[in-house]
């Protein structure tokens, strides 16, 4: 099976690991697929397109969500959010297997000799941003994205674990994989290229930016006008401090603590945001109603490394965790002895403890101290600097689990 790309179009930014063994591997998967989609949407050329370009789209969304990598996210009155974001792009448009070299792969192929260059990409990228905010928007005139997206979000779930989970080595191959996926599908479809080109870019560009958040229509609760009002007021700090020091349930109405839980989410924000203020690292909060957690993002260099480090306050106990993400993943085929060694590090270990996912070998090293009494600076520092220690110490030995 023959994959056509172009290889010069950009430069890359970062670099994704495949070999031509693995590309082969891939196209052979893609085939399966895309001939499941073929079958599924015989009589419907344009709905088998966009359900091909929705699920590139949703995967790259998905390779940055796994890969703890950072959105840049739009909050729309209507409580509707929207993800946008370098990493994503990397997925869509900055490396020689996105989805967007896999299009213009078909282009190419498509119109050798022709002379032709393809859709004008930023007149694209500028009508998807105007799209999103329209809420009367409908993808190829006809479809409701968030039809398109749950459709997708089924189709990703139910193809997940015999397909998708099993074929693909890491998240950074699933973009390429359905990548792939549309370039085949397109090749079977008769109609002029440069218009099958852009009905893909139309639909994978904004269901890439969609989660589960994006299709809350409803009206915004009064507490969300009262911020929003407060923001146009210049009052940005009441505004901040209404959605930081608060949880919120899917209607937006605030959800209740008691006195003990108010006192320490603030003293635990608080204590967090004068450490990253004093030490001037730039961060993300994140707020979790499921869980009732407030997670404060940031990356440093450890041991010449960038580390994603979380700093996590927890309502239900009263707990504030600093977790490291390593930024070596296990090889799968050493698990074991991943296992083995990192119950070596752990022994004796007053605080902390390393951990591994081993469905994606992602190392974590995780510490954690009761908060019944309070919030104690101190007890935070000591907690980050000792951790952070321990992983600088056995980084090098980290990056062999990898290889």
């Amino acid at each position: 099976m023959e994959l056509y790309n172009n290889f010069n179009r950009t430069e890359e930014k970062k670099k994704v690991l495949l070999t031509e063994d693995d590309i082969n591997r891939l196209s052979q998967y893609a085939g399966q697929i895309s001939k499941m989609f073929a079958e599924v949407k015989k009589d419907k050329p344009l709905e088998r397109l966009l359900l091909a370009a929705g699920m590139a789209g949703h995967a790259c969304h998905l390779a940055v969500k796994h890969n703890r990598e950072r959105f840049e996210i739009v909050g729309y009155d209507d409580g509707r959010k929207f993800y946008f974001g370098d990493a994503l792009n990397f997925y869509l448009l900055e490396n020689k297997y996105s989805v967007y070299y896999m299009l213009m792969g078909y282009y190419d192929r498509q119109m050798a000799g022709s002379g032709g260059i393809g859709p004008d990409m930023r007149e694209i990228l500028a009508e998807n941003i105007k799209n999103i905010s329209n809420t009367d928007y409908r993808i190829s005139g006809k479809y409701d994205p968030k039809d398109i997206y749950k459709e997708v979000t089924e189709c990703w779930n139910g193809i997940y674990d015999n397909m998708t989970g099993k074929w693909c080595k890491n998240p950074d191959e699933w973009p390429v994989l359905f990548g792939i996926v549309l370039q085949l599908t397109l090749f079977r479809i008769s109609a002029p290229p440069e218009e099958l080109v852009k009905k893909a870019l139309e639909c994978l560009m904004y269901i890439s930016k969609m989660d589960e958040d994006s299709l809350n229509t409803g009206k915004p609760a009064s507490l969300a006008e009262e911020i929003q009002k407060a923001v146009k007021e210049g009052d940005v700090e009441k505004a901040g401090n209404e959605l930081i020091y608060r949880f919120f349930d899917s209607a937006n109405n605030i959800i209740p603590l008691d006195e003990a839980q108010q006192k320490f989410l603030k003293e635990g924000i608080d204590t967090a945001r004068e450490f990253f203020k004093e030490n001037e690292i730039p961060i993300t909060l994140s707020s979790d109603s499921n869980e009732m957690s407030k997670t404060m993002e940031f990356k440093i260099s450890i041991a010449g490394e960038v580390t994603t480090v979380w700093f996590k306050v927890c309502m239900k106990p009263l707990l504030f965790s600093i977790v490291f993400f390593i930024p070596y993943k296990a090889n799968p085929l050493k698990i074991n002895q991943v296992c083995t060694e990192i119950c070596k590090m752990n022994f004796g270990r007053p605080t902390g403890s390393f951990h591994i996912d081993p469905s994606d070998g992602q190392i974590l090293n995780i510490s954690s101290f009761p908060c019944y009494n309070g919030m104690s600076k101190d007890n935070l520092i000591m907690l980050f600097i000792h951790n952070m220690k321990i992983v600088a110490a056995n980084m090098s030995k980290f990056k062999e689990f990898s290889e």
